[in-house]
């Protein structure tokens, strides 16, 4: 998932496109960030990954991988 909150710094609570509210930052590394987050609607706990540099490079990337996780 591209980041929506690249110009401004996240923290646990910062509820990302009305749905998902950050828990706490996991992992950072060269891409991206690696949040584990709730979905608001479900009560899920669920883990997102936001894009440094959003470029569609790394974009088609990150979509790549997340369709590779959601098959398993």
């Amino acid at each position: 998932m591209p980041s929506p909150a690249s110009k401004r710094e996240l923290r646990a609570g910062t509820l990302l496109g009305g749905k998902y509210k950050l828990r706490r930052q996991l992992r950072r590394g060269a891409s991206g960030v690696l949040w584990a987050a709730i979905n608001v609607a479900t009560s899920r706990e669920v883990a997102l990954k936001l894009l440094l540099r959003p470029e569609p490079k790394a974009c088609e990337r990150l979509l790549r991988e997340a369709r590779a996780a959601g098959a398993l």
